[in-house]
């Protein structure tokens, strides 16, 4: 082979040295890539802690504080016809103490309730011009009718009145002094026919008004004599 062949065979056999450089730059490109995806990455996680630790910043900051070292103290006393209330106040601010004290003194209320004493019934006055029953006489013609008297034990007489509602305080049981008669309330016991006058009727008699309590065998003979109730004895 001659000279000028073997100098063209080892140029056919070395690399162009511009496709060499172009090797070296794609090379430095691929690095240089990685380099920015792995820098990137490391911006995203750091950016994402720093987005974490700013939402627990935040969250701990909205929390509101509880105000401290305020104390209310109320306290009533009771002394008589007064009632003494105490409010105490204390603030503490940087060591520094406050204190108010409120008092207020009120009379105490007392409510006073007035019941008026039952009133027994008083009946109408009258004036009777006939002959008044006596002890001596024993019977009379009355406003009316035939009037006589006896005189037996009330208890049980009264038990009943009481038991229709005639009560003790309005209709007390008692004797009257000036005559004997025997009374309930302001009147007389009397004994009627009680078809003709129930118990509790009011009547007129020769000593005064009468109530209807009590009968007797003599209202089936007479339907309009009264027994007047006294405590004369025979």
């Amino acid at each position: 082979m001659s000279s000028r062949g073997k100098k063209n065979q080892e140029h056919l056999n070395q690399p162009d040295p511009k496709i060499r450089l172009n090797y070296k730059g794609i090379i430095c490109c691929i690095l240089v890539l990685l380099v920015a995806i792995g820098i990137g990455s490391s911006i995203s996680s750091s950016s994402s802690a720093t987005s974490d630790e700013t939402a627990t910043i935040a969250s701990t900051t909205v929390k509101k504080k509880k105000p401290k070292g305020k104390t209310t103290t109320t306290t009533t006393k009771k002394s008589g016809n007064k009632t003494t209330t105490k409010a105490t106040t204390t603030t503490k601010k940087s060591g520094n103490k406050t204190t108010t004290k409120a008092s207020t003194t009120k009379p105490a209320t007392t409510k006073v309730t007035t019941t008026k004493a039952p009133v027994p019934e008083v009946p109408p006055k009258y004036t009777w011009d006939g002959p008044k029953l006596t002890k001596r006489l024993g019977t009379v013609q009355g406003p009316s009718g035939k009037e006589t008297f006896y005189n037996l034990n009330m208890s049980g007489v009264v038990r009943i009145m009481r038991n229709k509602g005639y009560s003790a305080d309005l209709w007390p049981y008692w004797v009257r002094r000036s005559d004997g008669c025997k009374m309930l309330g302001n009147y007389i016991i009397v004994a009627a026919n009680l078809e003709l006058r129930p118990r509790g009727t009011k009547v007129k008699t020769s000593l005064g008004w009468g109530i209807v309590c009590d009968t007797g065998t003599f209202a089936r003979t007479n339907r309009r004599q009264l027994d007047l109730a006294v405590n004369w004895v025979v």
